[in-house]
């Protein structure tokens, strides 16, 4: 008969194939699944009510030369707004610009959600770039994300992401070490860094009226102009 050794051998032969054949999905939040453009209209009419038109109008001005802008740290340092207050006026500028509540997300994201959350060998992880108070804000408007693991990084997402694969062989979240995983974000820069491979999918969402207008110019990325059409790439 197989000695026990033979079984547990065999075991974990099983467990590193099952494991070579799952996928690990990481999405991007802002621009991606997360309507930013809509979110900073809406923040920075919160603003106008509340503080005055001159407040908003220079919030308005830093982010549009690309400085990196928390506009939570800014109201504190610039005007000692705290962040409770800057919530309340957001909290009361949608209850009246929305009756029915505020959706920040795109379309399609939350059948995207849903369809990853239900295919087999499937795990999903939100990696965004910015700083944890200004990101966790955005994902509390969002309650359809809630269950996903997320990161907050202050680096180039591909970069990173391709830095892992090269010092371990692949991505570990939760205890498991991912061999196969797609990117999806809207930034030709976060897709970049990665090189191609048979084990990598990377989709670059490119609408028509996105802030970014950049492409890879590689065959191995596909670009698309919306989220239903990824869930058609990963199937």
């Amino acid at each position: 008969m197989p000695s026990s050794k033979y079984h547990l051998r065999n075991r974990l032969e099983q467990l590193r194939a099952a494991a070579r054949r799952e996928w690990l999905v990481v999405l991007d939040l802002d621009r991606t699944l997360f309507d930013t453009a809509q979110f900073y209209q809406d923040f920075l009419g919160a603003i106008a009510q509340t503080w005055g038109t001159e407040t908003a109008t220079v919030m308005m001005n830093v982010e549009r030369t690309g400085e990196h802008l928390d506009p939570f740290e800014y109201l504190q340092r610039e005007h000692n707004i705290g962040y409770d207050a800057v919530v309340q006026a957001f909290t009361e500028f949608t209850a009246k610009k929305y009756p029915n509540g505020a959706n920040y997300l795109f379309d399609g994201a939350s059948e995207l959600i849903k369809y990853l959350s239900n295919r087999p060998r499937t795990h999903v992880l939100i990696i965004t770039t910015g700083t944890e108070q200004s990101q966790a804000f955005k994902f509390s408007l969002c309650p359809e994300l809630a269950h996903l693991k997320h990161e907050v990084i202050s680096e180039n997402k591909g970069k990173v992401l391709q830095e892992k694969f090269e010092a371990a062989g692949g991505i570990t979240l939760g205890g498991r070490r991912f061999h196969r995983f797609a990117l999806v974000d809207d930034k030709a820069s976060a897709l970049m860094p990665i090189s191609a491979h048979r084990r990598r999918i990377l989709i670059h969402i490119l609408r028509p009226d996105a802030k970014f207008q950049e492409h890879t110019g590689r065959s191995d990325v596909r670009e698309v102009p919306n989220l239903k059409q990824v869930i058609d790439i990963l199937r």
